[in-house]
């Protein structure tokens, strides 16, 4: 089996597993309690907050455990929703940013992208005036694997409004690609990307008192985040950013990868050389149906996926955001690596795709 589909979920690496079964066995009380077992609990998610919060360079008193990063995006954006404001996203966002601004009653306005899904400085300027409350740029485009600049975005939009707040979903970046935080507010993290578990992320917070929860209760996580916390998820989400993303090697195989599929007879892709994630690579080709390809690989144990996992069902608004042609644009999938990601897997890869594409096309001619 070739799982190339690591952008939609990563599998839980074996030493992470370990952490995380050894707590359900040891730590198996409510970290609220105040008895001893309770304290030993609360202990252990006080030593992941400071593991996780120095991998991002940040106090732990700003780091805040979530159930998903979906959570965390949408809390942010309601958190800053209010009537007669406006809230700036890209075209580009995430489902979790971009459906959640369906349902705010602040003014939502879209920001465009340039062929390859890097955010219009200009267009985010010319719309940000002095009702502007929030902004929110993706840090690495999930389907696309753009990097924004985003300490650069946050910087002009605060210039253009001192008072606006700037937001950016972490979660295809974080222990991937370098992360700054000098110039955000918020930054939302997942461990589930990063070989740990699913049910557990992590929001940053610079001015905890600038976040107004939504959700209420014992008053964990300083009251942002209510709810017994998932020490298991946690412990484990902490010991996942402690394995090394072996980010050469999987340049080394993006590269690789776009250099053969290149050859490919009316092939495009997507992802920019310059300024983009290794682990997501996005390709098009012409007047083939993605998921007929899709399946095609299946069949011989590879997975990839056509966009988002998040969007299933939906034409990517990604791709029309980004100019992509109709008789590309039913033809794209995305190939999304991890740190165990090999070199024999992307050779595989590539020859199972030329294959399937050939006769993909012979069939409808």
């Amino acid at each position: 089996m070739i799982y190339f589909d690591n952008a939609s979920t990563t599998k839980i690496d074996n030493e992470v597993k370990i952490v995380m079964d050894n707590a359900y066995d040891k730590y198996w009380a409510n970290p609220s309690s105040l008895h001893r077992l309770g304290f030993e609990a609360e202990k252990q998610i006080t030593g992941a907050r400071k593991q996780i919060a120095n991998s991002l360079s940040i106090s732990d008193k700003n780091l805040f455990f979530v159930p998903s990063g979906t959570i965390a995006n949408n809390a942010v954006l309601h958190s800053f929703d209010k009537k007669g404001s406006n809230i700036l996203i890209s075209k580009t966002e995430h489902p979790s940013i971009f459906e959640a601004g369906k349902n705010i009653e602040a003014e939502l306005r879209l920001v465009k992208v340039d062929q390859y899904g890097y955010v219009d400085k200009d267009d985010m300027l010319s719309k940000i005036d002095e009702n502007t409350s929030l902004v929110s740029i993706m840090h690495v485009n999930n389907e696309l694997g753009s990097i924004n600049d985003i300490n650069r975005l946050a910087e002009l939009a605060k210039e253009k409004n001192p008072k606006l707040y700037f937001h950016s979903d972490g979660v295809q970046a974080f222990k991937k690609i370098c992360t700054d935080l000098r110039n955000i507010d918020f930054y939302t993290i997942s461990s589930h990307k990063i070989n740990g578990p699913k049910g557990i992320a992590a929001l940053y917070i610079k001015d905890p008192s600038s976040f107004n929860s939504l959700y209420f209760g014992g008053g964990q996580e300083l009251k942002l985040f209510s709810g017994t916390e998932n020490l298991p998820a946690i412990v484990a989400f902490a010991k996942a950013t402690e394995l090394d993303n072996n980010y050469d090697n999987i340049s080394k195989i993006n590269r690789y990868l776009r250099q053969e599929i290149s050859k490919i007879e009316d092939v495009k892709i997507l992802s920019a050389e310059e300024d983009s994630s290794p682990y997501i690579l996005n390709i098009c080709f012409k007047n083939i149906g993605a998921e007929i390809l899709l399946h095609y690989l299946e069949m011989d144990e590879i997975y990839v996926s056509t966009g988002s996992a998040c969007s299933k069902g939906h034409d990517s608004r990604v791709l029309d955001a980004i100019g992509v042609e109709d008789s590309y644009k039913g033809g794209c999938i995305r190939l999304s690596l991890q740190k165990d990601s090999t070199m024999e897997e992307a050779k595989i890869v590539v020859d199972k795709i030329r294959e399937k594409v050939e006769i993909i096309r012979r069939i409808i001619g």
